[in-house]
């Protein structure tokens, strides 16, 4: 939901702060914030600090709101929006295409759609 709300895809903010990990911790208190760590697994963090995290873990969020049209449609035009960026927009298409295959079947479907109408996309 962090994800979906830093993109500008949902308005939501989530009540209480999540961190995946691959191992099992103890929730943290820092100040007022108790942050909880779920486990993961290790394939789930691919993503960890590379320049399409934040996409995937919105899509991974945003899943049911893919099968309504209008979410849909409204969700490819923020992400192609992002992936025109001239700063950051060419490292996040590229780390996409380069692991597409990380990502569930629905997910490589809906991105490889986005992809396919980015004017930097090369048509085949």
């Amino acid at each position: 939901m962090t994800a979906a709300n830093d993109l500008g895809l949902t308005t939501a903010v989530p009540a209480r702060i999540e961190v995946l990990v691959d191992a099992r911790l103890r929730p943290i208190k820092l100040g007022t914030q108790e942050i909880h760590f779920k486990y993961a697994a290790p394939s789930r963090l691919y993503w960890a600090d590379r320049p399409g995290m934040r996409v995937v873990q919105a899509l991974h969020w945003m899943q049911d709101m893919l099968t309504q049209k209008g979410e849909r449609k409204r969700i490819q035009a923020a992400l192609r929006r992002l992936f025109a960026d001239p700063k950051h927009g060419e490292a996040i298409r590229e780390d996409l295409r380069a692991g597409l295959s990380a990502v569930p079947i629905w997910m490589q479907e809906f991105v490889r759609e986005i992809l396919r109408g980015d004017p930097h996309e090369a048509k085949p």
